[in-house]
Parts: C-alpha cells; structure tokens; sequence
C-alpha cells in the first residue's frame, strides 16, 4: 500500500493482531522511528478508552502510529482532536455523512434511519513523556467503513450508512493525506 503524505515512514500491515496500539506502544519503548504505521485487517482485543473493548472485525480501518514530536505533553489531546477533524471532513466530504466530534476522542456519524448519532470512529491517543516533554505518542484509530456491526451497538459504518462499499486503500490514501498536512501544523503551533 502506498500512503500519501509526510508523517509516514514504516507500513507494517498485518492479517490480525491482538491489539495494533499495544504492539505500537511496545515498538514505541524499544525505539521505533517516527512514522512507523501499524494497520490490521482484523483485531482480536482492540480497545479504546478506559479499556473498552473495540470490535475490529474485516471490513474496518484499524492502525496505531508513533509519532516522536518535540512538543509538551500537554499537547498531546490537540492531536486527537485534529485526527477527529480529518475522519469528519473525509465523512461529510467524499461519502455525504453528516458527522460531529464527541470528545475527547470519538467520531459520530447522522444515521438518519435512527434519527441519531451513532459511534462510526474511536481514537485512543497515549503517550510517554519525560520532564514534561514527550518521547513518544501512539495514536490508534478504528474506522467502521464496510465492517458488520453488533446490532445492539450503537455503532455505524460507513457502508451502513450510504448503501455502497468503501474502497479502503482510498479512504487510507485521504486520510493520511489530510492527516499529514494537520500533524504538520500541529507541530508548528505553540
């Protein structure tokens, strides 16, 4: 897979993991370069905030990426911020959903069939820092594009919302493209 933009440096694709954000985190500790992205097409204990469990079957986005900033710790929570910002405008621009940022880190989705909004993205932004600076951050990201969701869940993917398939590699090219272009003014800001 080719990705567009900057930040990407390193693309470990993987059939199934348990979690791509614990493996991160443990390349993360033992060195790893900056732009190292890990994707699965399958995660058996992918998990968001406070631990909840994420359902990562076949059809959705899940990565981790390790970024090496030079910034205060402080700003980490900016950065999951401008990821939520470019899940909503790659939404609401290239497949029409009407979607809204529930922060700290979660992407919601119009399902209009339900007359609510219902979680279609979760980020889980963790870091490490010394001396109040950050030595690395580990972003993970879980996209339902064209996964088969739990009905009890209030969750939605992209192919439930519009009726059509998701062309994956696309969505990851726009993504990191947007994403590139955000994480570069993240890192100018004060």
């Amino acid at each position: 897979m080719r990705v567009a933009g900057k930040m990407i440096k390193q693309i470990i694709n993987l059939d199934k993991v348990s979690s791509t954000q614990t493996l991160a985190k443990e390349m993360a500790r033992g060195g790893a370069a900056e732009g190292t992205l890990i994707i699965a097409k399958i995660q058996t204990a992918g998990r968001g905030q406070f631990e909840r469990p994420w359902d990562s079957q076949t059809g959705g986005l899940y990565f981790s990426l390790i970024l090496r900033p030079q910034k205060a710790a402080a700003r980490t929570s900016a950065l999951t911020i401008k990821i939520a910002e470019t899940v909503c405008e790659i939404l609401e621009k290239t497949y029409g959903v009407k979607s809204k940022i529930k922060q700290p880190n979660d992407v919601l989705a119009w399902n209009a069939a339900k007359k609510e909004y219902q979680k279609i993205c979760g980020i889980l932004t963790e870091s490490a820092t010394e001396g109040g600076k950050v030595m690395w951050i580990v972003t993970g990201v879980g996209v339902n594009l064209n996964n088969n969701l739990n009905k009890n869940l209030p969750a939605a993917s992209i192919k439930k919302l519009t009726g059509r398939e998701v062309d994956i590699e696309e969505f990851k090219k726009e993504f990191f493209s947007l994403m590139s272009a955000r994480y570069e003014q993240w890192l100018m800001s004060v």
